[in-house]
């Protein structure tokens, strides 16, 4: 996935430790992902929500590391993979609706966390 198709995969990272937010951001950077960031489920609902959005155009997504080689926004299509990385602690607020709009969640944190 890291020529065409790191392009078609959208990263939305909630994690409320600043820490591990960092790392998570520091790896979808290092491969070359775009990913948007966040400390709290709201501005990720409501980012997620204009990016499925009939009118959506993609802008709010920021570009890992100002990729060069890759275009400046790609605009989303049948392949585009919406990716979430979740804070254990997030997990009750998970959507319902994002299933149904193919959204991937990863659950992320601590061993004792995930316990």
């Amino acid at each position: 996935m890291r020529d065409g198709g790191a392009r078609n995969l959208l990263v939305s990272i909630i994690e409320a430790d600043e820490a591990t937010r960092m790392q998570l951001e520091q790896f979808c950077c290092s491969l070359k992902y775009r990913f948007q960031s966040f400390s709290s489920m709201e501005p990720c609902q409501a980012a997620l929500t204009r990016r499925n959005s009939p009118r959506s155009n993609d802008q709010a997504l920021v570009s890992s590391a100002d990729v060069e080689d890759s275009p400046p926004n790609p605009l989303p299509d049948s392949r585009s993979v919406q990716l979430v990385l979740l804070g254990a602690c997030f997990l009750p607020q998970v959507p319902q609706e994002w299933s149904a709009a193919d959204i991937f969640v990863v659950l992320v944190g601590s061993a004792e966390e995930l316990d």
